[in-house]
């Protein structure tokens, strides 16, 4: 079983970021619940989706820079873009009130991991 790597490794991140981001706007088109009819009220959880979303940035402004291969960072570029999805969709289905709030914020944490920083990386 001989799998030869792609050519462009870089298509490979460029690939996830975009079914990633495509992804949420799917899910939150198709799949997300109504908001409640009634106002925002006080919902202790309200704030949860921010937590993925500062690792997210954690993962992007620390842990993605020090990264030297597209071979290291890309465990590292998936997981970001995980968090970065949590965002969202824990917004959508935790606070459905304030889900545009968090779908802008998560897509605003998927922008900022747009693969432009791979063309210093080694291959």
């Amino acid at each position: 079983m001989n799998q030869t790597p792609p050519a462009n490794p870089k298509i490979v991140l460029w690939l996830l970021w975009f079914a990633i981001t495509f992804g949420l706007v799917i899910i939150y088109s198709f799949a997300s619940p109504p908001a409640p009819a009634g106002g925002q009220g006080s919902n202790p959880l309200q704030y949860l989706p921010l937590l993925p979303l500062a690792i997210s940035v954690f993962i992007r402004w620390v842990l993605l820079t020090r990264q030297k291969s597209i071979a290291t960072a890309l465990p590292v570029f998936v997981i970001g873009l995980a968090m970065a999805e949590g965002c969202g969709i824990i917004g959508m289905f935790i606070v459905p009130q304030l889900k545009q709030t968090y779908l802008v914020l998560a897509l605003l944490g998927l922008f900022q991991f747009v693969p432009f920083w791979a063309n210093k990386l080694e291959q």
